[in-house]
């Protein structure tokens, strides 16, 4: 779905997207439909890459906690 999106719009976009990450740009401050469809979808796929690390990250303390309780026993 980005890449639809993403061949309408200038070569801008990086510099856009880097400063809608750093949070100097808030998505309210893009004119372009186009650019803030893009800048939203790009902001919530970095949110989901945060999370599933998060969860991986969640996922292995607990097989090592249990790892651990295991070899107490």
């Amino acid at each position: 779905m980005l890449s639809i999106v993403k061949e309408r719009l200038p070569k801008a976009r990086y510099k856009v997207l880097k400063y809608v990450k750093l949070g100097i740009l808030d998505l309210d401050d893009i004119a372009d439909e186009d650019m803030r469809g893009f800048a939203r979808l790009y902001l919530r796929a970095l949110r989901l890459q945060k999370q599933i690390a998060e969860l991986r990250e969640a996922s292995w303390m607990r097989r090592k906690a249990k790892a651990a309780k295991w070899r107490e026993e």
